[in-house]
């Protein structure tokens, strides 16, 4: 079946995106090489590896990684990670969750970045070709823009943006559209996750400290006195990330617990930052956490919006 494009190339729509509030990201071989490490097995690159400024760790030089992969065979659909440069030369990876609307075939086409909700970071923007429907002259191509913002704990669509810029079929066109939707406050920032209140914790373990007891030294004993045991849950995963020198001493613990036994909250995920003092003993500095909804029972992503 051949599906006739109208979208411009990646070479002219990265002229056309240039200026204004958008950005296009760096895209060289070597950048292809360090995706290629992170794609599956059995997998190819959808798009070519970019490189830009946007959601976690903006301000780092070389930024962060777009990479979109697809299956080596016919693959229709695509799946995409976020690498972002850690403390010791490697990269973290975040997966892109996939948007409430999707079709047949989504082919992306563009990869740019635009301040699309007045905060201080970019958001990533994926033009996709789309079809779907199979007619007597075959599929008929249409475009939808997904974009990701960063509510502090992973990346996150921003499905009713991706509503409000519709079906744009050409490049040069979806940057004015965001412009006339931030001039008009249509535009609004991704929920954050919900802070906790850690003061009580950080009371007991001041106590424990003082009564010597050993699990104030340990930061992942810490965090479990918070989350408590395991249980009432199909999975739980705890990952602690020691963050960037010039924040020596402080790691971000991180608890996602899945297919938990509630009628509302499938997944949960906690988000801990925690620094050491003189003494070794550790207390919490932020606490949050986010959760995604069972199916008909709210956000298939992970939010801060409650479930029904």
């Amino acid at each position: 079946m051949k599906i006739t494009t109208y979208l411009a190339s990646s070479a002219i729509i990265g002229i056309l995106l240039i200026g204004g509030v958008f950005a296009q990201g760096s895209k060289s071989s070597d950048l292809q090489n360090v995706a290629d490490k992170y794609i599956p097995n059995g997998m190819t690159a959808a798009h070519p590896a970019v490189a830009g400024k946007f959601g976690p760790a903006s301000s780092n030089s070389a930024g962060n990684i777009v990479v979109l992969y697809k299956e080596a065979n016919d693959g229709i659909r695509y799946k995409g990670l976020v690498l972002v440069p850690d403390a010791n030369s490697g990269y973290k990876s975040f997966e892109l969750p996939e948007p409430g609307s999707v079709w047949s075939m989504m082919e992306p086409k563009a990869i740019f970045f635009a301040n699309a909700d007045g905060d201080a970071e970019d958001e990533l923007f994926i033009i996709d070709e789309c079809y779907t429907g199979i007619g007597p002259t075959g599929a008929v191509p249409f475009y939808w823009t997904r974009v990701y913002d960063w509510n502090g704990m992973g990346f996150v669509p921003m499905d009713a943006l991706s509503e409000k810029i519709g079906t744009l079929n050409a490049a040069a066109k979806v940057p004015n559209r965001v412009r006339q939707l931030l001039r008009s406050g249509k535009t609004s920032k991704t929920q954050m996750y919900r802070s906790m209140d850690f003061s009580a914790h950080n009371q007991m373990i001041d106590k424990a400290a003082k009564a010597g007891e050993d699990w104030v030294k340990r930061p992942t004993q810490v965090v479990a006195r918070v989350i408590g045991n395991f249980s009432d849950m199909g999975s739980r995963t705890i990952v602690m990330d020691a963050l960037p020198a010039e924040n020596a001493g402080s790691v971000i613990v991180t608890v996602l617990d899945d297919d938990i036994t509630d009628d509302s909250i499938r997944t949960e995920k906690h988000r801990f930052v925690l620094k050491a003092n003189d003494q070794g003993v550790w207390k919490f500095e932020s606490a949050g956490a986010a959760w995604r909804c069972w199916a008909d029972r709210g956000s298939q992503v992970l939010s801060a919006a409650n479930c029904l």
